[in-house]
């Protein structure tokens, strides 16, 4: 029998109303069900999709647990936040968006993922990577280097490294570029740079980006959480990941109407 996972912030979806909502109805349709952070490896082969009920913050998340997994799990995700930019549909299409994956009415989206390695442990980012100062108020003083070739020193508050997915999240905020999901780049952006010539640098997803602090204190980040310290000397070497989020698409929204309905104004 085939498994439905459930990825649920339990912060958003309050006594998990909405998940126990959905273990009724997928069992209902004659699959089983499974909390999917605590699936193994060898379980995962077994799961169909994970229906993620939360916000962005929480579809991260997820992509993260897959890729750890060593897999391409899809995932339907269902908007219990605010912006929910990653997400499929919203809570009231929650029933109807999970019998469309189960009979295959979706588009998959593989979105590009980034290998962060940082004092010989690697972690995954669908958004970006993000070098900054471990003090708050900090000052970050980095240099730069894109496949070996030094580019420039930055000093501000740090530095991003993004995806086409995280182009339109943190990037967006520090005034990077948007990238279409499926655009094969990376974009490196200066945040509150301390000087006007400093802007976003945009290469291509096989160069290896590596980005080496001044002096001690400097954190590294994936997806907003901090994950090592990078001390002087150190290195954070960032580049495409072989693993890659698989995201369901039920409503035939294109990119471009996503990015209108939840970041502009609307027509």
């Amino acid at each position: 029998m085939k498994t439905i996972c459930i990825a649920a912030n339990a912060v958003r979806d309050k006594k998990l109303r909405v998940s126990k909502r959905l273990v009724e109805f997928i069992e209902s349709k004659g699959f089983q069900t499974a909390d999917f952070y605590g699936i193994t490896a060898e379980q995962e082969e077994n799961v169909l999709f994970a229906a993620v009920l939360g916000g962005d913050g929480t579809m991260l998340a997820a992509a993260r647990r897959s890729a750890e997994l060593g897999a391409e799990i899809p995932l339907l995700g269902i908007n219990l936040g605010t912006l929910g930019y990653l997400t499929d549909v919203e809570e009231s299409d929650a029933e109807h968006a999970v019998e469309l994956a189960i009979d295959g009415n979706y588009t998959l989206e593989r979105r590009m993922m980034l290998d962060i390695s940082v004092g010989g442990h690697t972690f995954y980012a669908l958004n970006e990577a993000c070098v900054k100062a471990r003090a708050p108020f900090g000052t970050a003083e980095l240099s730069l280097e894109v496949n070996g070739e030094y580019i420039d020193k930055y000093k501000g508050d740090g530095l991003l490294v993004c995806t086409p997915t995280g182009s339109t999240a943190y990037n967006l905020s520090a005034g990077g570029p948007i990238i279409k999901p499926d655009g094969e780049m990376i974009a490196v952006t200066p945040v509150c740079p301390h000087t006007f010539y400093a802007r976003p640098v945009v290469v291509s997803s096989d160069d290896v980006v590596t980005i080496r602090p001044a002096g001690p204190g400097h954190a590294v980040a994936a997806d907003g959480r901090v994950v090592g310290n990078l001390p002087a000397g150190g290195a954070a070497i960032i580049k495409k990941s072989e693993r890659r989020a698989a995201i369901i698409r039920t409503t035939g929204l294109g990119f471009y109407d996503i990015l209108r309905r939840k970041m502009m104004k609307p027509r």
